[in-house]
């Protein structure tokens, strides 16, 4: 990388990490080179099958050193609207010229949600080819306010409907940790099962539960409340897609809150 940069005339650019660390990003591709260059002795020589979830977080690099990491059959799963980080992403093409005999199935029945969830996150990121079960429920909700502290009392209001109802789960999942350690605090005491969800949880107990949608993702709530779904929060596509996620983790009932403007994400995507 440095040659590189003074070859193109801007040493200035190029800034390596102390102590010999890595970015991320980095360490796939020079893996990669490593093995074209060196050869590999794989050491998981005996895996029978390779199963891997989540696909669209992975990048072609990545899926690259796998293939040549494992030579067994490999079942790869994901689903590319639920992709949540601009810098670690694959679409099926993508992946397919990784594993150039793979076969692709597109499976296109949705299961998780109620029909009227289902077809208010069509809003959200349209797939003309989902088939959604016929399983109605209620219809989802949008609440917007003029000032953050109602809509703090909105969710605590939701958080105590809960409390009296049948269900057994609640997430409450926000854009980023920042605002779901600060929405955490904000709810404390309203619930004796409110969990925040970070990196180093290590369990998953039924109760209010406080997260990212990051975190979120293959997870499943009886009712969904999204909070601050407004515009500053919510517009790029990466926020869209987020917001997504966060609405597909509804069962039964789906919640959204914001002070201001509602988000635009919530219109068809053009």
């Amino acid at each position: 990388y440095k040659r590189f940069f003074e070859w193109a005339e801007h040493p200035n650019m190029f800034k390596p990490a102390k102590g010999g660390k890595l970015e991320y990003a980095d360490v796939f591709p020079l893996i990669y080179l490593k093995m074209r260059l060196e050869g590999i002795r794989s050491p998981w020589r005996n895996v029978k099958h390779l199963l891997i979830d989540e696909m669209q977080d992975y990048t072609p690099v990545q899926y690259a050193v796998i293939a040549r990491l494992f030579s067994c059959k490999r079942t790869i799963l994901g689903d590319t609207f639920q992709s949540v980080n601009p810098y670690s992403a694959s679409a099926v093409a993508d992946i397919q010229s990784a594993f150039r005999d793979a076969t692709c199935v597109t499976l296109n029945k949705s299961y998780r949600s109620s029909y009227e969830i289902a077809r208010f996150a069509q809003r959200i990121s349209p797939n003309p080819d989902l088939e959604i079960i016929e399983r109605h429920g209620a219809e989802p909700e949008v609440l917007a306010f003029k000032s953050r502290k109602n809509e703090i009392i909105a969710i605590k209001e939701r958080v105590a409907e809960f409390r009296e109802s049948r269900f057994n789960t609640l997430g409450i999942i926000c854009k980023t940790q920042k605002q779901a350690k600060r929405l955490h605090t904000a709810l404390e005491g309203e619930n004796d099962r409110l969990q925040l969800l970070s990196e180093d949880s290590q369990s998953f107990a039924p109760g209010v539960i406080v997260c990212t949608a990051h975190l979120a993702k293959g997870l499943e709530f009886d009712h969904v409340v999204l909070p601050e779904a407004n515009q500053t929060n919510y517009q790029t596509d990466m926020d869209r897609n987020l917001l997504y996620v966060g609405c597909t983790r509804a069962m039964h009932r789906l919640t959204l809150t914001a002070t201001g403007e509602v988000t635009t994400c919530l219109a068809p995507a053009s």
